[in-house]
């Protein structure tokens, strides 16, 4: 889930439809939302944080693509399931 979303799935919410040149990336998650489905139709995210530099995350993975593998010097790829595992 991402904000890049948002715009999508509250003009379903709210019955808008939008422009066709309007948040072209952006997907309808109100299903997800609402428990009426189990999983997102988004497969991949693309991340541009700063200048340059991009990260894509699919499903339990994130590829950084900068020199360090992200500004704070870690790994530039890594399964974000059992990253997240250490901080729960």
């Amino acid at each position: 889930m991402s904000q890049i979303d948002l715009m999508t799935t509250i003009a379903a919410i709210i019955d808008f439809s939008l422009p066709d040149d309007a948040a072209e990336d952006s997907f309808n998650l109100l299903q997800l939302w609402t428990g009426q489905s189990a999983k997102s139709p988004r497969h991949a995210l693309v991340h541009n944080t700063t200048t340059g530099k991009f990260a894509i995350r699919s499903n339990d993975w994130t590829l950084i693509d900068v020199p360090s593998g992200n500004q704070n010097g870690n790994l530039a790829r890594f399964n974000y399931a059992d990253w997240q595992k250490t901080w729960l």
